[in-house]
């Protein structure tokens, strides 16, 4: 069942486009947190602040085609923390 206008399949057209629905789909959004994770570990790897090997593996891990979402929403209900789960999945590779 529909929780937002822009979901509904009676009135979601109303309220929003098929490109907003991709731009804030679940996996969209996990793609851009991925984006800013790799961003930040490449700037702490410059500095040195983190070792180039784990900017490889975080680089290697930060596709969200690898990424179990149903483990990730696990994560996210258990920890109320919405990028922590993400950032331990894309350290640890699980």
């Amino acid at each position: 069942m529909p929780s937002h206008l822009i979901d509904s399949k009676l009135l979601g057209a109303r309220y929003g486009t098929e490109e907003m629905r991709r731009i804030f789909d679940d996996e969209n959004r996990v793609r851009q947190w991925l984006k800013v994770e790799v961003a930040l570990a490449t700037a702490e790897a410059k500095y040195g602040l983190i070792p180039s090997q784990a900017l490889e593996e975080i680089e290697k891990n930060a596709d969200v085609k690898n990424l179990n979402f149903e483990s990730l929403r696990d994560g996210i209900q258990t920890t109320t923390q919405v990028l922590m789960p993400l950032i331990k999945m894309i350290i640890t590779g699980e």
